[in-house]
């Protein structure tokens, strides 16, 4: 289950972790502070517990103490250097922040894992296009919406990538495509 705050409930083990691709809101700071409270005099006991780690990096982040936040899920990839979850956040913090060759590494490890995730893929393109590389930028995006084809966010940065690649023709197909889901959005909204 992943709610619409980014928090994604394990039901196995009932301890929320963060899922940051899907919101960048901090929440209620205080909230996670006194979460903190709780957390961190347990830290020691559990410092190789995946699951209390990214409920420790959870609440680091919430709290706006974001370097804490990295060195525990930095951790996690020590302990699991496949931990899909501590990746996809890492590399889509370090994109956001402008920090390309730190996000690169990780949502490139992170694609390497999950090929299929239209996520990690365009968030691959988006770092691939800042760092120039086009025709890669291209690859990744394709990729995610062989996965997804009505995905809108992602058509729209391939007709950019297209324009910026000089390939005219390419951007032209892809903006009207774009057209005829925008007016198929409008025309659905519009009827209820």
């Amino acid at each position: 289950f992943q709610a619409e705050d980014g928090i994604r409930d394990t039901s196995v083990t009932g301890v929320q972790t963060c899922a940051l691709p899907i919101s960048t809101q901090k929440g209620d700071v205080n909230l996670y502070n006194f979460a903190l409270e709780r957390l961190l005099p347990l830290r020691d006991a559990f410092s190789n517990d995946v699951i209390f780690l990214e409920a420790l990096g959870l609440a680091f982040y919430r709290s706006d103490q974001v370097e804490k936040a990295i060195d525990a899920w930095e951790q996690i990839l020590n302990i699991d250097p496949n931990h899909t979850q501590s990746l996809l956040d890492l590399g889509s913090y370090f994109e956001r922040e402008g920090q390309l060759g730190r996000a690169e590494e990780y949502l490139a490890r992170y694609v390497r894992i999950k090929p299929h995730d239209i996520d990690g893929n365009f968030r691959l393109s988006l770092v691939k296009g800042q760092l120039l590389e086009v025709d890669t930028a291209i690859e990744y995006a394709n990729k995610a919406l062989e996965l997804n084809p009505r995905n809108w966010e992602v058509r729209r940065w391939l007709a950019t990538l297209y324009r910026d690649s000089g390939q005219g023709e390419k951007m032209q197909e892809t903006q009207k495509l774009l057209d005829k889901i925008n007016q198929n959005r409008l025309r659905i909204e519009a009827s209820q």
